[in-house]
This record gives C-alpha cells, structure tokens and sequence, in this order.
C-alpha cells in the first residue's frame, strides 16, 4: 500500500514538471511577442547652454520634464550642460563634439532640445555630424537671426525682452524719466540683449540711453557709476554675468548688489532674477520656453507632425512681475500697475492668504453665535415660563389649601395624585405629598374604600361627572362628618380621561341642624291639622 502511494505522488510530480516545461517556453514566447508589439521609448536629449543651479536653466529644464512626462511610451531622457556662464570657452576649447559622439554612439536620440544660444550655435555647427536629421527644438534664443536662420528640421521659440514695452513702463510708473542707463556685459546673452535695446532706442528720441558695458566696467566701477546716476532716470538690466576684470557673477551675486547700489528703480526682463531685487518688468521666464519646447516635442513623437510644418515661434510669451517691496521702495501703487499682472512677495496678510477659511470661520461664528443666542432666548424664556408656572402653582396651592373644601384626585387605578392640606389632614397625613401613590384601603376610611372606588369607577367608565351627593365620611381623629360630594373625570392633553378630581363639602352642621328642626315642624303640622279639624 505503501509503495503504490509513492508511486502514485512521484506520477503527479512528473507530470507537472513536463507541464512546466511546456508552458514555460510558451509564456516566454508570449511575452517577447508583447514586448516587440510595443513601441520602444523615444530618447531625448537635452543641451543646455549654461550649468545646473543656475536658476534660469533649472526653471526651464523643470518645466520641460514635466511636460515630456506626458508622452507615451515616457521617453528615456538625457540632460547635459555646457557651463559657458561660468566657462564662457567651453563650448570652442571643450571638445563637446568629441564628448557627446563618444557617449552617445550607441544612444541616438530621436530628439534633441537645445537652451540659449551657445547651445543652439554648437548644435547648428555639429548636429549633421554628430545625430544627422535627428529634430531640435530650441528655446531661450536671444540671437532672433540665428534662431530665424536655421538648418533643415530645426524649429523653436525666441527669448523676446520686450524692450519696447519696458520702455512705455518705465515712462508710464515714472513720468519724469528722460533717461534710461542699459547694464549690460559682453557675454552672448548681454550682447544681444544691448543690441536690441540700441535698435529700439531708435524709437524713443526723447530718452537719453547711458550703456554701462561689463567689458568696459568692472563690479565695483559698474556701483560708483550706478550711483551718480540723475535722479529722472530709470536702469534696465537683461544680463550682467561677466565684468572687465574677468570675474564671473550668477545673477544671485550680481543683481543683488546692482540693487542694493542703484538708487534708481532696476526693470528687469527675466523672471529669473525676481526676488533679487529689481523692480520688474515685462518679463520673459525659463518655464514658459522649456515648457513650450517640450509642447512642441509631443506633437513631434504622439502627434507625428513633421517639424518643417511648426514655424519658429517669435510671438512674446512674457507677462507683467512685480517685486511688492520694489513697489514700495519707490512709491508705486499696484494701481498703476498694467491689467493682469503679478505681484511677488507682498508682506504676509493671514487674511489674503487664507481669504476663504477666514470668510469660512467667520460664517460659522455668526451662525453659533445665532444658535448660542437662540439657545439663551429660549432658556431665558424657559426661566420664564417656569417662574410663571411656579408662580401659578402656589397661587392654585395656596387657594386650594385656602377655600373650605376637601379637594382629591386620582390616577386611573384609584392611586391618589395629590390632595389640598384640609383632605390630606382628614386622611391623618401631615401633607399632601404623604398622600401620593397610596389608596383609600390604606386610609383611615378603609371600610369606605369599596364605596368610594365604585363612584370612582363609575366616573372614569361613563365619563360624565357625579354631582352633589351626600355621604358619610370617617376622619382620622375618630370623627364622622356628613360631605357633599362630586366627582368629575379628569383629561390628558389628547382628550383621554386619565383619572378623578373629587371635591367634598363638610354639611354636617347643615344636616345637625336638619335634624334639631324635624321635631318642631312635626308639632306645628299636628298643631294645624287639630285646628283645622
């Protein structure tokens, strides 16, 4: 028996493990036949111009990422930085072609952005040789005739400053200004920020533009000239990175000690240096062109739309920013700010900032407060009632105890529920409240007792009262007394009886005097019936 289970087990062991061997192979054909159905996941690289930290590129690069995200399959990305703010040869002395053929000979993009300008001339230069046909989007160009004047699949969005429109600022905040002082260095950005603001100079003759060059000027030069600066005069500063002497700023170096040191109001024309500072402008921002470069990837890889049929961008994107305590330093009511713009950093107001849950909490005070009011209208009226009912009630104890009656009343089942003293003293209590919950087999009438719940009775089950009857009543104190009697059914608030009132009235002297009286009528009726016979 023994042996045949063994070999019985050792039969199902086999033939699962031949089961196994089939299906194996089976579900791995399966699974590489899914994974070739599926698309592979685009590469994508992106080349900055500048190095990471620089606030700029990490707006830009943020906004790209979250935007590339949304593709499907989610591309595989690759981010590389030049650092030409800090290493202004890089881009010629770094051999970034030689770098980026070796590390990306066996990684081929699919699609290529590139940020600023250094990064779009290196990619213009060596993109045939280095990733041929692959597409490039560009973003943050200050140089609009390099970006307009591009290679074969190349498209993009243009970094406008708005110069004219930071000029009609300056002259509508500050309608004294005749002069304009334009801080700019000497690197791509500075350059061509300079040359378009001595373009559009050209259209404003009645400002005098003073140009404070980095290559001419360094740091501390750059604050002595700030500083004799007229007092009509307004300062715009696109870029300041690099001075005369060779020293390299980042814009959290630079702009807060142009700020600190320049007694005129600074217009800034990069989101990217608000908070250091400046005063703020039309302002053009790192999100808005990494953001709208990864938008164009998508309709690249999802939409399939070939990049020749998406024209350069060079529309303004940009939008009105505002430092609060800029506005303040110079005496600037948000007012005359242009519509729709944003003001940075105004002091905390705990009621701007949480605006709802004030309003919130202020609604539902006003209703507890109402409800505690309601609440203490109704307890005041309660005292009230209750003071008044108190008050009724001694009133009615007081006549009751006072009229010269014997006044009872009982339950359904013949328990009395209260009595006046005159009835309580009767029935050998000392108050009335002895009384309660006791009958008439427990008082001192208790011969009387089947007697008196029969007229009870007999009120209760017929619901009429009965009036003015006499009988005879035992005391405690041993005394008979002779009491005019009625009995009326009692009601509850819905109309059902709900037991007896009894009022008794002592004649006993009336009936005394009836019978002292019998005699004499006797006499004078034999009296009259001898004279008449």
């Amino acid at each position: 028996m023994f042996l045949c289970r063994q070999y019985y087990l050792l039969k199902r062991c086999c033939a699962r493990f031949l089961a196994c061997l089939y299906f194996i192979p089976l579900m791995a054909f399966t699974c590489a036949g899914e994974q070739e159905n599926q698309p592979a996941p685009p590469r994508i690289l992106i080349l900055n111009s500048y190095h990471q930290g620089f606030h700029w590129t990490n707006e830009l690069v943020t906004a790209a990422l979250n935007e590339l995200k949304k593709i499907q399959p989610e591309p595989e990305i690759f981010i590389e930085y030049m650092d030409c703010k800090r290493f202004p040869k890089c881009a010629e002395d770094g051999r970034w072609d030689v770098f980026l053929e070796r590390k990306y000979r066996h990684l081929h993009p699919d699609l290529i952005i590139v940020s600023d300008d250094i990064a779009l001339t290196f990619m213009k230069k060596y993109r045939d040789k280095l990733f041929p046909g692959v597409p490039v989007i560009f973003c943050g160009i200050n140089d609009t005739a390099s970006a307009l004047n591009v290679p074969e699949n190349f498209t993009g969005i243009i970094e406008t400053l708005d110069i004219p429109a930071n000029l009609r600022l300056a002259k509508k905040l500050f309608p004294a200004v005749n002069t304009i002082a334009v801080i700019t260095d000497n690197t791509t950005t500075g350059a061509g920020a300079r040359r378009e603001i001595m373009e559009t100079a050209k259209d404003f003759p009645e400002l005098k533009f003073i140009y404070l060059n980095g290559e001419d000027l360094t740091m501390q030069e750059l604050i002595n000239a700030m500083k004799k600066l007229p007092a009509n005069s307004v300062a715009l500063a696109p870029a300041w990175y690099k001075d005369r002497s060779g020293q390299v700023y980042t814009n959290t170096e630079s702009y807060p000690i142009i700020s600190v040191n320049c007694p005129v109001p600074v217009i800034s024309t990069s989101a990217s240096n608000m908070g250091l500072g400046l005063f703020g402008g039309k302002v053009n921002s790192g999100e808005t062109q990494g953001g709208y470069a990864a938008q164009v990837a998508r309709q690249i890889l999802m939409d399939k739309i070939n990049i020749s049929r998406i024209p350069v961008e060079t529309g303004s994107r940009n939008m009105y920013m505002f430092d609060a305590r800029q506005l303040a330093r110079f005496n600037v009511s948000e007012s005359k700010l242009p519509p729709g713009s944003r003001v940075l950093y105004r002091p905390f107001s705990f009621y701007k900032t949480y605006r709802l849950l004030v309003w919130a909490v202020i609604i539902i005070f006003i209703i507890l407060m109402t409800l505690v009011s309601v609440l203490a209208a109704e307890v005041i009226i309660r005292k009230r009632t209750a003071a008044e009912l108190a008050e009724s009630r001694n009133i009615l104890s007081e006549v009751i105890n006072t009229i010269p009656l014997r006044i009872f009343w009982k339950d359904l089942n013949f328990k009395y529920l209260g009595c006046n003293q005159l009835f309580a003293r009767d029935a050998g209590r000392s108050s009335p409240e002895y009384l309660i919950g006791d009958d008439d087999y427990n008082l001192v009438w208790k011969d009387q007792a089947e007697a008196f719940q029969a007229t009870d009775r007999e009120v209760i089950q017929n619901g009429l009262p009965k009036l003015n009857y006499e009988e005879q009543q035992l005391l405690a104190n041993g005394k008979e007394i002779w009491v005019c009697t009625s009995k009326v059914p009692m009601h509850d608030a819905k109309g059902k009886i709900c037991g007896v009132l009894g009022i008794l009235q002592d004649i006993s002297e009336r009936k005394l005097n009836e019978q002292c009286a019998s005699p004499r009528k006797l006499d004078n009726l034999n009296r009259c019936k001898r004279l008449l016979n």
